[in-house]
């Protein structure tokens, strides 16, 4: 996302097909989602990926503030090493209201649905592995984590507002 000035503002941002992707990351995130959503982001398929560096892994952020939706989201095949944040991230808390956007923007808050973790592997992490922040008003629903693991087994989740499910995760995620 472009925060309300980006090429696709306003409108949607679907159909992105990512794969065989060698990436560092240093700040924000390996591949990122958001935060500019306000035509909302649908069926975005990331394949094959390794990333490496000090920010976060797969980062989807979004705030109540933000609008849009995120729906349809595949993570599938990763390999994530040495992020200094968290290897996967959802944060629908993400700053403040972007000053750039019209003042009379007033959206309702985004829904987070349909995002899949498949094949993953965390090799170095930190304490907090996993991130995930659905809003009280607006939850992540259909969360699901299938073969996510961290090589050390060691980590943790940290989840608010999240439906899903799980399959074969290690350490044990949020209930």
């Amino acid at each position: 996302g472009w925060d309300c000035a980006g090429v696709k503002h306003g409108g949607p941002t679907k159909n992105i097909y990512i794969r065989n992707l060698m990436a560092y990351s240093k700040g924000s995130g390996c591949v990122s989602i958001g935060s500019e959503m306000s035509g909302g982001v649908e069926n975005v398929s990331a394949i094959n990926v390794t990333c490496w560096g000090g920010g976060n892994g797969m980062y989807i952020k979004t705030a109540a503030s933000r609008g849009g939706y995120v729906k349809n989201i595949l993570y599938e095949n990763i390999t994530i090493d040495g992020e200094k944040k968290t290897a996967l991230t959802i944060g629908e808390s993400y700053g403040a209201k972007n000053p750039v956007c019209d003042a009379n923007w007033n959206p309702t808050p985004p829904p987070v649905d349909n995002v899949v973790y498949r094949n993953i592997s965390v090799k170095s992490h930190p304490e907090t592995a996993f991130k995930f922040e659905g809003l009280k008003q607006q939850p992540i629903t259909n969360l699901r984590l299938e073969n996510v693991n961290t090589v050390d087994g060691k980590g943790s989740f940290q989840c608010e507002n999240v439906k899903g499910s799980s399959k074969n995760v290690n350490p044990k995620p949020c209930q």
